[in-house]
């Protein structure tokens, strides 16, 4: 069964790489015009990001927003999407061919302007400031209250991306799980299909695993497939999982259908070694680096925001501590260390760095 499309914007004059599908149980029509989950297991190089890239080509809109540190969401900037949105951290500057927008001023009319919006971790100064980018995104995705067509969602590397939420967020692993299982539910009320890949079929979750309405198997070397789905090797023979080539896959649907596929690998998609940064000239220049805020950490603007309060309100202690939901300890640290600042160095750097205007102004603390 060779899958077909209805494409839009500069991808209709351009050949579009196809999906190939022999049914080994059952058969099933898929639906490519309503927002499905698609989850691909396979190792390293064995295709899942290009298998992914192909099925991206064929939805109206492209949001790819979680890739590896190789920056391989760049690829699509010499793909036959013309209309591309780079969207980067607040603190970084880009010079590029292509519209560029700060994660803070991106709009969901902006958003949903462009065929293409993609995202990579060197637009990002730190771990935090990528995950908080990905927190506005979210927020963006949930204001879609009505849609034509679905938009598809493409998250690489699954198991990294709920790392690292516990590793900026200060999250549990369950705490992390369970935000990424609501994602997936919601995205498809909101017209998103989901992409995600694994490496391994126990990296995520069975609940994560059980939302899939379409699981694609690659090279998956000698691990083989997990007990619960073991079944499928009665029309899928053990060995053909090992050593498949990057354009092969079988597929098992939450109908329990399973077949055996094969794709065009995406001409487009990243070659190992390639720097894309320089091949597309694209050069991000970051200044200071501005601490942002979560449960355990006080950031830059929340310290500035305490600052004025104290200082321009003239607010007490306890009653900025209401106001920012900080404890008054908290908030007199803080009064502390903005002086120690301006002492040591005759500037506080937090207040600096988001220009707050109370840099160099020395606190006397007389309201508690």
């Amino acid at each position: 069964m060779v899958l077909n499309y209805k494409v839009i914007g500069s991808r209709e004059t351009c050949e579009i790489p196809e999906i190939r599908i022999d049914w080994k149980r059952g058969w099933e029509k898929i639906d490519w015009n309503k927002a499905k989950h698609h989850l691909c297991v396979g190792q390293r190089d064995s295709g899942k990001s290009a298998l992914g890239e192909t099925i991206a080509m064929h939805y109206p809109q492209i949001i790819d927003i979680y890739g590896s540190s190789d920056q391989e969401g760049l690829a699509w900037c010499r793909s036959p999407i013309e209309e591309i949105l780079l969207v980067v951290g607040d603190n970084c500057d880009l010079n590029a061919s292509w519209n560029v927008t700060k994660i803070g001023d991106l709009t969901f009319t902006e958003m949903n302007s462009y065929e293409c919006v993609l995202t990579v971790p060197g637009f990002y100064s730190t771990d935090h400031e990528l995950w908080n980018a990905l927190e506005t995104f979210t927020g963006l995705f949930k204001k879609r209250i009505r849609f034509n067509n679905p938009s598809f969602l493409l998250i690489r590397e699954a198991s990294n991306f709920l790392y690292s939420r516990i590793g900026t967020k200060g999250d549990t692993g369950k705490d992390a799980k369970r935000e990424f299982i609501r994602f997936q539910r919601e995205m498809r009320h909101f017209g998103y299909s989901l992409f995600v890949d694994s490496i391994r079929w126990t990296s995520i979750d069975r609940e994560m695993r059980d939302l899939a309405d379409y699981t694609y198997l690659k090279d998956l070397s000698y691990v083989g497939v997990s007990k619960d789905i073991s079944f499928i090797y009665k029309y899928v023979h053990p060995r053909s999982f090992a050593g498949l080539g990057p354009q092969y896959f079988a597929i098992l649907t939450s109908k329990a259908n399973i077949g055996l596929g094969d794709f065009d690998y995406p001409q487009f998609h990243k070659i190992p070694g390639e720097d894309l940064m320089q091949q597309f000239d694209i050069r991000p220049e970051f200044g200071d680096v501005i601490e942002l805020s979560d449960s355990q950490t006080v950031g830059d603007a929340e310290h500035a925001e305490m600052m004025k309060l104290y200082i321009e309100d003239e607010l007490s202690m306890q009653r900025v501590a209401a106001i920012v939901n900080r404890s008054s300890g908290t908030v007199m640290g803080h009064i502390n260390r903005h002086n120690m600042g301006i002492a040591r160095k005759k500037v506080c750097m937090k207040c600096k760095r988001v220009n707050s205007g109370f840099e160099t102004t020395w606190i006397d603390k007389k309201r508690r």
